[in-house]
């Protein structure tokens, strides 16, 4: 959003760091509150949800929902920390101290789905292939989620131009969908 070139080059985690403190100190806001916060993730991690809430169709609760996506997202940078420290379970105290210590310095955001999603949709945890899901309620979810992207997109859209002209001298989101 900067336009800065050392942006550029950062990696992904780098990219949602600095994306979740912009978040957090205010630089951005989103007009849906949900996308404003910030979460420590030992505090999203602590957070307890009832049994088969994740199931309910009738008494749906967008807040509930949100904090077991937020959990679920915990999970997954507790997995990807696990893997780049090579630590190869959490059994030992050290290795204890270490996931503590991360879940202490380290904050999630629901802006992060989209990050996360796509690591697991392209490179991880493809065995729900193998599952018997009825094939409407398959294809809703993804019609669903490609709709949250398209939106999420369009938010963005007239910031990735303004920046792709200072970059590239052109536009290059025009199409719509």
């Amino acid at each position: 959003m900067t336009g800065s070139e050392e942006r550029l080059n950062s990696k992904h985690k780098d990219i949602l760091r600095w994306f979740n403190n912009c978040i957090k100190n205010t630089e951005l806001n989103f007009s849906n509150p949900l996308f404003n916060c910030v979460y420590l993730c030992l505090d999203v991690r602590n957070i307890k949800s009832n049994p088969g809430e994740n199931l309910r169709k009738n008494t749906f609760n967008i807040d509930a929902r949100c904090k077991q996506i937020l959990k679920k997202l915990v999970d997954y940078k507790v997995d990807d920390f696990k893997r780049e420290k090579n630590i190869p379970n959490f059994r030992k105290k050290k290795h204890q101290a270490e996931r503590d210590n991360f879940l202490k310095s380290n904050y999630v955001s629901i802006f992060e789905f989209f990050y996360w999603y796509r690591i697991k949709a392209n490179y991880r945890d493809l065995e729900f292939l193998d599952t018997d899901i009825a094939s409407p309620s398959f294809q809703d979810y993804y019609n669903y989620y490609f709709n949250l992207t398209m939106n999420t997109q369009a938010a963005f859209k007239q910031l990735i131009n303004k920046l792709s002209k200072i970059r590239f001298n052109k536009e290059i989101l025009s199409y719509e969908f």
